[in-house]
């Protein structure tokens, strides 16, 4: 099987997306949003913890 160069796909390089394209990248970056949210909520979350713990202890 013959690997296709990058010339196969000039749309592509030249930064044309097709829907079908934006979709994807649509659900990555709500995906990575997502993602990025949690973190945040759960260290927000372990900093109140270590916060109330260190206030409970002193």
């Amino acid at each position: 099987m013959a690997i296709a160069p990058a010339s196969a796909h000039p749309l592509r390089i030249q930064g044309v997306l097709t829907p079908g394209d934006i979709n994807i990248y649509r659900l990555y970056w709500r995906s990575l949003l997502l993602v990025q949210t949690s973190q945040k909520n759960e260290r927000k979350s372990l900093i109140w913890k270590t916060i109330l713990n260190w206030l409970e202890n002193w």
